[in-house]
Order: structure tokens, then C-alpha cells, then sequence
């Protein structure tokens, strides 16, 4: 079916149209060599589920397992400057298994685009990343598309599991830093030296109402009325021109009246972005859901504390030892908020608790510094691309004695 239809998304309801003869004609299928894995995704991509790519492809080469990225006939709207592991790339899939590092309906675009080609004869692992509590309404056809589930998170893992029968496994993904060429300074990103400066991140493209920027200025400047010197807060942002939200324009008149708030909105190099990370001094993200929370667990592994949500993916790794916990309420995510949010709900911050979170960090050293070390050592030893690499190698050798793959 999927060879001579796909679907077009629309907000409210999916469309069957028929693809451009052209499309149909290419093969995408390559060979199906036994002993190896496709990792399907965007490996040149600079942005979270391009790191997911490139984290799986180091897990795999440090337990020495054969793979590939190959080509796909999809496009991506964000920069694709990272290279760090074209020499996997090839022209079409080589292996029998795929790994498939792609949102949902990216899956289903892809069997539509590349006439099942890639999908078809394969064992099909679906690495998906999901923010909200459920599975999205409407894109149960890509469950139909893949044969198990790997689930970075176990919030992630429960939304799969209430739609689907098929295996569904928590494998968390790898986090590692790339080697800093030089030492950064705070002088490069106009930061204050003296004052104890507060990072938060988000990108257009995600989601401004998912990562709740407001909230965190809020209780920024509740904690440290405009005038208290001492203190920063620096929103480091991409692809932010084309996002239409009312917190945006709220945030920008606030950084306006408030010097102590500043914005970086240029699209960094992930070389320069961990450089920014090391150069301040706590990591925020008052989210109303994280699929994962790559950023929260790439600062804890620089050994920064960090202010986080208690609710979601994160909640994995981050505790009352490794973090600073916001508490808060759930609320239901309301109509245009979130795609396929459909009865729904996320997470609301109590921000009187965030503010006490910032108040306690900056003026309890010895705490600050212990939940750093507890939150560095974990993420270290349990997100470590070996550790992952064996979690994967584990998973494709029980598959192999269940017969399901060869």
C-alpha cells in the first residue's frame, strides 16, 4: 500500500496522496548483509535527533558492530553541517536490521518517499522520540511499519506501550561530549565574569510553549529582583525568527528591560554550543515535557548542577542527588499548542519552587557541588556509549536467538 500512497499531514486530519511518478521508480532496498545495522536518521542534522544518530553510531562502533547511515529521500528544515560521521554514510541501507532514529511521521513519509525500499524485508526498530504522555492520535500506521520498540526513556516507553502490543524496551541513548579544540571564555559570548550566570536552551523548531522559556525568566527575576547584581540568565536560542509564540514576544520586551538578560540567537557549532555550556554556571529547563532532555544530561555531564521539571524523560537521571527538582501540576495542553495533542497534558512548574531551586544553587556551594558530582557520575556510567553500545549488542544477540533476525 505504501508503495503507491502516502500521507500528507495537515493540523487536524491525515490526507492519502498519490506520489509523483518519479519517486516510485528509485530503489532504496541495497543489499541485506546479516551481522550489521542501518541507522536511519539525519546524521548530518544539528539538531537533537541528529545527535541521536550520531550518539547510536558511536555506542555501535565501540562494541565493533558493522553499520551505516544511509542516504534517505527526505528533506530536513534545519542546518545539516555536522560531518562527524559521513565516512558511514552510503548510498542505500547494506544490513538487515535498521535502527530507525526518525519522528513517526518522518517513518511514514519515508516508506511513502522511498516505495517501502528501506522498510520492507527488514527488522524494523523504531528509536522514536515523544514528548507528551500518549502516543499521537492519527500515526498509528507507524506502528504497523516496525517490528519493536526502543524507548530512550521510561515516560516515553508508557506512551508506547498503552498503543501497541509489540515489544517495547527502555534503551536509553548515549550521551557524550565532544573534545573542546581550546578553552572558551565567557568573554566570546558577551557573559558578565563576575556574576553566576544561568543557561537555558530551546529552539524554534521544537516547540517555545514544550520548553517553557517564560517560566524560567519568571522565576529569574522573582529570585533576583531587576536591580540585584550578581546574576545572569542567558537564553541561548535557533531558529527562533520563524516561531510565532506570545511568551516570545513577552521574553524579548522582559530582555529589553532587564540587562541582565541576554540572548544568543545564532545557530553554534555543537563544539561551540558545549563550550557556551562549560563557560556558565547552571543549566535551567522548566519544560512542560521532555522526551529524553539530551541538553539537561549533557550538562550534568560537564558537571554543571541543573534547575529541571520533575516530570517526564529527564526524570530518568535527574533526582532530589543529581538535580534541583521543580515541582508542579499537570494541565491538559490546549488546542494549537502541540502537534497530535489531542487529550493530552503536559506540565505546569510551580515557579515559588523554581525561585527557591535558584536561590538555594547560588547560595549553597557545598550543595551546588555535591548534586553536580552525583548527577555527572550517573550520567558518566549509565549513558556512556559503551554502556549503551551493550545495551544494544545485548538486544540484537536475544534477537538473533528468538530467531528474529539473522
Amino acid at each position: 500500500m505504501l508503495s503507491q500512497w502516502h500521507k500528507k499531514f495537515g493540523q487536524s486530519k491525515l490526507v492519502f496522496v498519490k506520489p509523483e511518478p518519479k519517486l516510485t521508480k528509485l530503489s532504496y532496498a541495497g543489499s541485506f548483509r546479516k551481522g550489521g545495522v542501518n541507522i536511519i536518521g539525519f546524521g548530518r542534522g544539528e539538531l537533537g535527533i541528529g545527535e541521536d544518530v550520531r550518539m547510536a553510531s558511536l555506542s555501535l562502533s565501540k562494541q565493533e558492530i558493522d553499520h551505516c547511515i544511509p542516504r534517505l529521500p527526505l528533506r530536513l528544515g534545519t542546518r545539516q553541517k555536522d560531518t562527524s560521521i559521513i565516512h558511514f554514510e552510503t548510498k542505500v541501507p547494506l544490513y538487515n536490521v535498521n535502527l530507525i532514529f526518525l519522528p513517526n511521521y518522518e517513518m511514514i513519509r519515508l516508506a511513502a518517499m522511498s516505495g517501502n525500499d528501506i522498510l520492507e524485508r527488514r527488522y524494523n526498530v523504531a528509536c522514536w522520540q515523544w514528548e507528551l504522555p500518549k502516543f499521537p492520535k492519527g500515526l498509528e500506521l507507524s506502528i504497523n511499519l516496525v517490528d519493536e520498540i526502543w524507548s530512550s526513556t521510561t515516560y516515553t516507553a508508557e506512551a508506547m506501550r498503552a498503543s501497541t502490543g509489540k515489544s517495547v524496551l527502555v534503551m536509553p541513548m548515549a550521551v557524550k561530549l565532544p573534545e573542546l579544540s581550546r578553552d572558551y571564555t565567557r568573554a566570546e559570548f558577551n557573559l558578565p565574569e563576575q556574576a553566576f550566570v544561568f543557561l537555558t536552551v530551546l529552539d524554534g523548531n521544537s516547540s517555545i510553549i514544550r520548553k517553557n522559556p517564560l517560566a524560567t525568566v519568571n522565576a529569574f527575576q522573582q529570585a533576583f529582583p531587576p536591580g540585584m547584581s550578581g546574576v545572569h540568565l542567558l537564553l541561548k536560542t535557533t531558529n527562533i525568527d520563524n516561531a510565532s509564540s506570545p511568551d516570545w514576544g513577552e521574553i524579548l520586551l522582559r530582555c529589553r528591560n532587564d540587562c541582565r538578560i541576554t540572548l544568543i540567537s545564532e545557530t553554534l557549532s555543537r563544539e561551540q554550543v558545549i563550550g557556551l555550556q562549560s563557560v556558565c554556571d547552571c543549566f535551567v529547563s522548566l519544560h512542560r515535557a521532555e522526551g529524553f532532555g539530551r541538553n539537561i544530561a549533557e550538562a550534568m555531564l560537564l558537571g554543571k548542577p541543573v534547575i529541571v521539571s520533575d516530570f517526564s524523560g529527564n526524570t530518568d537521571f535527574t533526582n532530589d542527588s543529581t538535580a534541583f527538582m521543580v515541582s508542579g501540576k499537570t494541565i491538559p495542553v490546549r488546542q494549537g499548542q502541540y502537534p497530535f495533542a489531542e487529550g493530552q497534558h503536559w506540565f505546569d512548574v510551580d515557579i515559588t519552587v523554581a525561585v527557591d531551586m535558584m536561590h538555594l544553587c547560588v547560595d549553597n556551594a557545598a550543595e551546588r557541588a555535591s548534586r553536580a558530582a552525583a548527577g555527572q557520575a550517573f550520567v558518566a556510567t549509565q549513558y556512556s556509549p559503551e554502556t549503551v553500545g551493550w545495551n544494544y549488542v545485548s538486544r540484537l544477540n536475544a534477537l538473533k536467538e528468538l530467531g528474529k533476525v539473522t
